[in-house]
C-alpha cells in the first residue's frame, strides 16, 4: 500500500510530465494553459488517510473576464502581470469548475495513467466549450447548466458580460438588485464589495 507522502511525490512528478506532454504551465501546483480564448486550469491534489485519494478538478473562464474584473475592481495593474495570476491570484475572477474526479490509489503505477487519462478528457471538454461558446453571452448561458461550479459567480459573470458590451445600466441594475437582497459577491477591499464596485464603475461609465 502506497503512503500519502509517496503519492504526492508521484503526483508532482506526473505534473512535470503533463506540462511537457500537453503544453501546460504551472504555478503552486496548478496546471494552466490557453484553449483558444479560454483560460484552463487544473488542480490535482492528494488527500485521505489510510488510502491516498487523488482528486482532479478542472476550471475554465474566458481569458478576457479577468481584465474586466480588474478594471471594475480598481486593479488595472494586474493586467500586466504574468498569466499565472489568473490561476493562483487572490483577486481574480473565479473560474467555472466543469470537471471533478477522484480515485483511491493503492500502487504508485496507478498515478500516471489516471492523471494522463483525466487530462485528456479535460482538454477534450475544454476544446468543446471553446468551440461552442464564442462569446461571453454563450459562455454565461453554458455555465447556467453546470452543477457544483465551485466559487464561480454567475451573477458577476452576467454583470461583466454586460459591461463588456457597454450595457452599463443593465449591469448596474443587477448589481443593485443583488445588494438589496444582501448579496455583494465574495471579493472586498475594506468595507466595499465587488458588486458595490460594479455599481460605481457603471455609474461613471454612464456619465461618459
Amino acid at each position: 500500500m502506497i503512503s500519502k507522502k509517496e503519492t504526492k511525490t508521484y503526483v508532482n512528478n506526473t505534473i512535470k510530465l503533463m506540462k511537457k506532454e500537453y503544453g501546460f504551465n504551472s504555478k503552486s501546483g496548478i496546471l494552466f494553459k490557453m484553449v483558444e480564448q479560454y483560460f484552463l486550469s487544473i488542480n490535482i491534489s492528494v488527500s485521505g488517510f489510510d488510502t491516498p485519494k487523488i482528486s482532479v478538478k478542472a476550471y475554465i473562464k474566458p481569458s478576457i473576464i479577468d481584465d474586466l474584473f480588474w478594471d471594475v475592481f480598481n486593479m488595472e495593474d494586474n493586467k500586466s502581470q504574468p498569466p499565472s495570476l489568473k490561476a493562483v491570484g487572490a483577486f481574480k475572477f473565479d473560474p467555472l469548475r466543469f470537471y471533478d474526479s477522484s480515485i483511491y490509489i493503492e500502487e504508485g503505477d496507478q498515478v500516471l495513467p489516471y492523471i494522463d487519462s483525466e487530462i485528456k478528457i479535460i482538454i477534450d471538454i475544454a476544446n468543446d466549450i471553446a468551440s461552442k461558446c464564442k462569446t461571453l453571452e454563450e459562455f454565461y448561458s453554458y455555465s447556467k447548466n453546470v452543477l457544483n461550479s465551485g466559487f464561480y459567480d454567475i451573477n458577476l459573470m452576467y454583470m461583466l458580460t454586460k459591461i463588456h458590451n457597454s450595457e452599463y445600466s443593465a449591469a448596474r441594475r443587477i448589481a443593485e438588485e443583488k445588494i438589496v437582497s444582501h448579496e455583494k459577491g465574495r471579493f472586498a477591499q475594506g468595507n466595499k464589495y465587488i458588486y458595490d464596485y460594479v455599481v460605481e464603475y457603471c455609474l461613471e461609465k454612464e456619465k461618459e
